[in-house]
């Protein structure tokens, strides 16, 4: 069990731990160090109270209307996809791949706490990131600021995949796509993700990837694939 030192992971863990919802407002009795005998279970205890506790002061900022009704953690949680980030590291290999200079505009779709739109502006890009879940946009927006990136280097905001199009203002002057999706999803972009091609962009997929194109290049082993027209 990981010690969890940020909401956003917070929120993470506990949308895919919701029995521990059920009484969140009491501590362990024990804390970490406080632990004596079986000490890795009595950790990981306060590690699962730490992690509710962090996810509701998150979600908390929301309000009624933006929590899941299913899992009770933030707006739409896993509508389309299960909250699942990206690995920090791989976003360097995407940047690597899709030769991300300053001059992009770096766009995530289902972007979480950011991540990625924000490794891009540490490149020195414009990161931006769109997510269906509020409560992640915030995180996000949180997290850029920490960043100490520079204002107007990244933009997020809360959109549905349904109504997304080419003429969304969030789509402004993206140069990359980048996309961690499950496959039934990326055939539903299709028509977006061909729009994006056909006006230059270059899109890069991690895991999951388009069957409809063939790739330009690929990194990490084939886990990422590039695609331009």
């Amino acid at each position: 069990m990981n010690a969890w030192t940020s909401e956003e992971d917070a929120w993470w863990w506990a949308l895919w731990t919701p029995d521990m919802a059920k009484e969140p407002g009491a501590c362990p009795a024990s804390t970490p160090d406080q632990a004596s005998g079986d000490e890795h279970a009595r950790k990981g205890k306060f590690d699962q109270w730490l992690a509710v506790s962090e996810a509701l002061k998150l979600d908390g900022e929301g309000g009624e209307a933006e929590y899941d009704p299913v899992t009770g953690w933030g707006t739409a949680a896993g509508t389309v996809c299960p909250v699942i980030h990206s690995p920090e590291a791989v976003a360097d290999e995407v940047m690597s791949l899709a030769r991300v200079t300053p001059s992009d505009v770096v766009l995530d779709l289902g972007c979480g706490d950011g991540r990625v739109p924000i490794a891009a502006a540490l490149k020195g890009a414009t990161g931006v990131g769109v997510d269906i879940n509020a409560s992640l946009i915030r995180a996000a927006k949180r997290r850029a600021a920490e960043s100490g990136i520079p204002e107007g280097r990244t933009r997020f905001g809360v959109r549905d995949f349904s109504d997304l199009s080419d003429a969304d203002p969030m789509m402004e002057g993206v140069t990359v796509v980048y996309l961690y999706l499950l496959p039934e999803v990326l055939r539903m972009l299709r028509p977006l993700l061909d729009s994006l091609l056909d006006r230059g962009c270059r899109v890069v997929s991690l895991n999951h990837h388009l069957d409809w194109i063939p790739h330009t290049s690929q990194g990490l082993h084939g886990a990422i694939r590039l695609y331009t027209r």
